[in-house]
């Protein structure tokens, strides 16, 4: 009796087993590849890509720009959702992939929604812009060396104001510039200081004075180039000047930060239908 018993036992820890490795098995399928970095280099291999949302952009930087092994080390920068991560995919080359439409072409029969930017033209997205893809407003905007801190503000408050899901900024700021950035951030965060005072001093003058004081010290002596990688309310840089992030993206302040790729390449960024953001580069005949 005492036998059969430890058979039954045994039976049912087996049993126990198989169907706690089943749901196991079924989680890592349904959740752990939605977020899974990696699953997004598996759906781009295999060329199954509903849901994905595709920015594709030509190479803005001259080849001597980009030097992808000196900065290879540099860690890959987090996603639009706090819970999940980015990854970054080394370049690529598709024998019938020659050209930037191509690119495009491709990953339209792989079902992703793909949004072309036109990096050639900074005044394109010099208005804000705001797109509708898989289901999330994406809000768009340039970032020139005539901009400033206020006007960046102004962008995401209005892209706020249209419940756009995730922001994506195209920067144009040249690095000579950044003398000049910092007196246009130091500018307009006083003014900024000055309005929010008038503004509120009826209501509370010292709580105005609290929050004038706050404004200018965050910008204050700040570029408007390290603004733009701190203000609250981007989530994507794009950099087309700059080669300091690599085509593979970086993290910094809980931002994707990618520069553009060299020219004769075109640059992919991908995300995710759970928000998974990663890079990558496609070589062009």
């Amino acid at each position: 009796m005492a036998k059969r018993s430890r058979e039954i036992l045994a039976l049912i820890l087996l049993f126990v087993l198989v169907i706690a490795g089943l749901v196991a098995i079924v989680a890592y399928l349904t959740v752990g590849h939605s977020w899974n970095v990696a699953a997004t280099n598996i759906d781009d291999s295999v060329g199954s890509m509903s849901g994905y949302t595709v920015f594709a952009y030509e190479g803005t930087l001259p080849d001597d720009e980009a030097d992808e092994e000196e900065r290879a080390g540099q860690e890959p920068a987090t996603s639009l959702s706090s819970s999940a991560t980015a990854s970054s995919s080394s370049s690529s080359s598709t024998s019938a992939i020659t050209t930037f439409d191509d690119v495009v072409s491709d990953y339209l029969d792989k079902e992703a929604s793909v949004v072309a930017l036109d990096l050639a033209h900074p005044e394109t997205y010099e208005e804000p812009l705001v797109i509708v893809r898989n289901g999330s407003r994406i809000g768009i905007f340039s970032v020139t060396d005539d901009s400033t801190a206020i006007g960046i503000d102004k962008t995401l408050n209005y892209f706020q104001t249209l419940n756009v899901d995730y922001v994506l900024a195209i920067s144009y700021l040249t690095p000579s510039d950044d003398d000049d950035d910092a007196q246009k951030a130091s500018d307009s965060s006083s003014s900024s200081s000055s309005q929010a005072s008038s503004s509120s001093s009826a209501a509370s003058s010292s709580s105005a004075s609290s929050e004038s004081s706050t404004a200018a010290s965050a910008t204050t002596a700040v570029t408007l180039h390290d603004y733009l990688l701190s203000v609250s309310g981007v989530d994507i840089v794009l950099d087309t000047v700059r080669a300091d992030y690599t085509t593979r993206g970086v993290n910094r302040a809980g931002k994707f930060i990618v520069s553009a790729p060299v020219m004769n390449t075109a640059g992919i960024i991908l995300v995710s239908p759970s928000n998974v953001v990663s890079s990558k580069t496609v070589d062009l005949d």
